[in-house]
């Protein structure tokens, strides 16, 4: 893959090669800088909190008695479903792929239920939309180590027709069992749109990790969060400041200790983070 073709802002000499790879240089140890997105007043909430309704499931944790007083109170809500988007709710990429980063709480649900549709403006309206299908699972496998405890789990969706300029509504629900779905609470939502750029992240295996924090910027001066986010996660187990320090510029980090599924980590429901709760 020709990387100072795919990303030109990369200086060449980051990108040169060896007889066995990319050059070895040492870690610049620099956070990745997220602009400030614009906010979209259409998009929906990062986090199921703000969901008017609020109902208990027994396979969606919901409250924890952190205080262990033998009862649930008020405030002993557990962090709810929330995605890892920027402050304005809208994942942008420049691929057919896109990496959906979300937290979920301990939870035994057999399975979650996905859907993407493209927003299309109603002729003559500023507010109207119609929404015209483009994918669809309603057997979205979960990690069985939610069972355990909260996790960030990627939900990787391919080949999407989207079409840039054009904005996409996301949903992922809960399924507790037949015709038992969870409530509003456990469902988040957000907004997808793609630019005119053509390219995908290149394999971080051969990558040191000054070269993959440089990529990542590049990524992230051009606003493109769900690229930007999978960077700089893989740079997370070296360098977990950089990690911290793109979710902390979204408001986002307090979720900076959360393992990811698949990962090895002792994190139970006690150290539930307890972000948007109020």
């Amino acid at each position: 893959m020709n990387l100072s073709k795919i990303l030109p802002k990369i200086p060449a000499y980051l990108v040169g090669l060896t007889a066995s790879g990319l050059v070895s240089l040492p870690f610049s140890g620099q956070a990745i800088e997220y602009p400030t997105p614009q906010t979209t007043e259409s998009a929906p909430h990062r986090s199921a909190a703000a969901s008017p309704k609020r109902c208990v499931h027994t396979c969606i944790t919901e409250s924890y008695d952190f205080n262990n007083n033998g009862q649930l109170d008020r405030d002993e809500r557990v962090t709810p479903v929330t995605v890892i988007a920027p402050e304005g709710n809208v994942t942008t990429t420049s691929s057919h792929t896109v990496h959906l980063v979300i937290y979920m709480p301990e939870l035994r649900a057999e399975s979650a239920e996905l859907f993407v549709d493209q927003r299309v403006p109603v002729p003559g309206s500023d507010h109207e939309f119609r929404y015209q299908e483009i994918y669809y699972n309603d057997a979205v496998a979960l990690p069985r180590e939610l069972q355990a405890g909260p996790r960030l789990v990627t939900l990787t969706l391919t080949d999407l027709p989207l079409q840039p300029g054009e904005t996409y509504v996301w949903s992922l629900s809960f399924s507790c069992g037949e015709s038992d779905w969870a409530s509003i609470y456990s469902t988040v939502e957000g907004l997808i749109t793609a630019t005119e750029e053509d390219g995908t992240p290149p394999d971080a295996s051969g990558l040191n990790q000054t070269t993959l924090a440089r990529i990542a910027q590049d990524y992230a001066d051009r606003q493109l969060w769900s690229e930007t986010l999978q960077l700089t996660a893989q740079l997370r187990p070296a360098h977990p400041e950089e990690w911290s320090e793109l979710l902390e510029s979204q408001g986002l980090g307090c979720f900076k200790d959360v393992p990811f599924a698949g990962e090895t980590a002792d994190f139970t429901i006690d150290d539930d983070p307890r972000c948007f709760v109020n």
